[in-house]
């Protein structure tokens, strides 16, 4: 009976050690898919962060290659800008003439401007007006032919070079008969008389209508041949 009693106790004992055993086996296996679970966690979160990385990489190249563009852009407009300032205090765009009559303007009895200056055209329209009025926008208004024949003299007398001067009192307005503005009326494309579409003071339409008077402006090329053979080339 003692002996039986022994190997009881050592049974009873023995399963002791094995439950023991399972819990620590169970508390590892836990702990090991814990651990297991935080590590692919982690790999995610490492993998989002190469992955934020990059496109933080690939918005900063793309910001520095904006950040290059915009310093090109701001040379360039500090250069046009240059250019402009030049072109307005010194007249570097006009031809010698046209600059020597401006520098001297102020004591220049009857002078009242370059034409291209003293305009304001509708906006769209620059371009049209601009090849319209072609070498005329150069042109100096004067108050008569008297003064632009001192004018003249002045550049001769100077050696200043070439201008051409349109004096207030011998200007004649150029025009488009009444019926045949009407009839232009009737085709796609016209767009109307060139003079409406460019403003200046009352007191110098008459010089206006003189250059532009008898310009048509036209949507498009096709449309200006049409009005063209409309007009039989007149205008």
């Amino acid at each position: 009976k003692r002996q039986y009693a022994l190997n009881a106790d050592s049974h009873s004992d023995l399963e002791t050690k094995i439950e023991h055993a399972r819990h620590i086996l169970t508390d590892l296996v836990s702990e090991y898919n814990d651990r297991v679970a935080r590590y692919e966690a982690l790999s995610e979160e490492v993998q989002s962060l190469k992955a934020q990385r990059q496109d933080v990489a690939a918005m900063l190249e793309k910001q520095r290659q904006h950040y290059s563009q915009l310093q090109t852009e701001l040379q360039r407009l500090r250069m046009e800008r240059a250019s402009l300032t030049d072109q307005i205090e010194n007249h570097a765009h006009y031809p010698a003439g046209v600059r020597a009559i401006l520098k001297s303007s102020k004591s220049i009895f009857g002078f009242q401007g370059v034409l291209g200056e003293m305009i304001r055209i509708d906006e769209g329209y620059e371009n049209a007006i601009a090849t319209s009025l072609g070498a005329s926008a150069n042109y100096i208004v004067m108050k008569d032919e008297k003064s632009a024949r001192a004018a003249i003299g002045f550049l001769k007398q100077n050696r200043a070079g070439r201008a051409t001067f349109l004096p207030m009192d011998t200007m004649k307005a150029r025009y488009v008969p009444e019926d045949l503005i009407m009839a232009c009326k009737t085709q796609e494309g016209f767009l109307g008389l060139a003079k409406d579409f460019v403003h200046i003071a009352k007191m110098y339409e008459p010089v206006l209508e003189s250059q532009l008077g008898n310009v048509l402006i036209a949507k498009d090329l096709e449309s200006a041949n049409r009005l063209s053979h409309l007009v039989y080339a007149r205008y």
